[in-house]
């Protein structure tokens, strides 16, 4: 996919004018996809007033779903979002570029000797197996970094997470303090269909389980959207994710 930047930012040392830039990358297309940045922001809006008193935060993984991560983060940071989740370390380094003073979530976890990368760009891992944790326990120890993390519990997707009798397990840490986690979370398994009965299981485990972290904010199903509309607001943030476009070529409006 060809990628049309707005013509305010020209290619370093780029001969030709930023609106030349653009024309000639669109003159090369065979299909152009003008991303409306306005509709994207009227669309989070809608769904943070749905969320409250929740935070919403935006899912831009898989470079926005193909709608232009760079793009859509500052246009969402500009209209109040204030924490974006992604897939990997790569993926957040382009955003943070993008939005300086967002919390950034990364799906992938965390792993040997990626510690250096998260701090250098105050990227927070989300947790998904108790040797992800013991890896980020030593890495914090070994340099003082306090940038934070996020625990995901599997609460019947049956895929990433950690156990309930896992997460039951961190629970004196985290009534001792000075934990460092900055919010637990889970992923909703069928949250496209509204009145599935493993959607109010899963709410209920979840609850349940995040009642027992105190202090830390939690979150539900951060990939998927729907869950915003199944009628139960999760605790204390939600988030939405993109939809992703088929084009070659990507222009954005505002």
């Amino acid at each position: 996919m060809n990628i049309v930047s707005d013509p305010k930012f020209a290619p370093p040392g780029s001969v030709l004018s930023p609106e030349a830039n653009q024309a000639a990358a669109l003159a090369t297309a065979s299909a152009v996809l003008t991303v409306d940045l306005d509709a994207i922001i009227a669309n989070w809006r809608k769904l943070e007033k749905s969320a409250v008193p929740a935070e919403c935060a935006g899912v831009v993984k898989a470079n926005a779903y193909g709608c232009g991560a760079e793009q859509v983060a500052r246009a969402l940071a500009g209209a109040g979002c204030k924490t974006f989740f992604v897939a990997t370390l790569g993926e957040a380094r382009v955003v943070r570029a993008a939005v300086p003073a967002a919390a950034i979530y990364v799906l992938d976890g965390f792993f040997q000797n990626t510690g250096d990368a998260y701090a250098r760009i105050d990227a927070r891992p989300v947790i998904g197996d108790l040797n992800e944790l013991a890896e980020w326990d030593v890495f914090c120890r070994r340099t003082g970094w306090a940038g934070g993390a996020a625990i995901h519990i599997d609460t019947g997707m049956n895929r990433l997470g950690l156990t309930i009798i896992e997460a039951q397990g961190i629970i004196p840490r985290i009534n001792a303090g000075d934990h460092g986690i900055t919010l637990v979370m889970s992923h909703l398994a069928c949250a496209e269909t509204l009145n599935h009965p493993l959607n109010a299981k899963q709410l209920a485990t979840f609850r349940e389980i995040a009642s027992l972290f105190s202090g830390v904010p939690a979150c539900t199903s951060v990939p998927r959207s729907s869950s915003t509309w199944c009628g139960r607001a999760p605790p204390s943030m939600a988030s939405i994710r993109r939809r992703r476009p088929t084009t070659r070529c990507s222009r954005w409006s505002s």
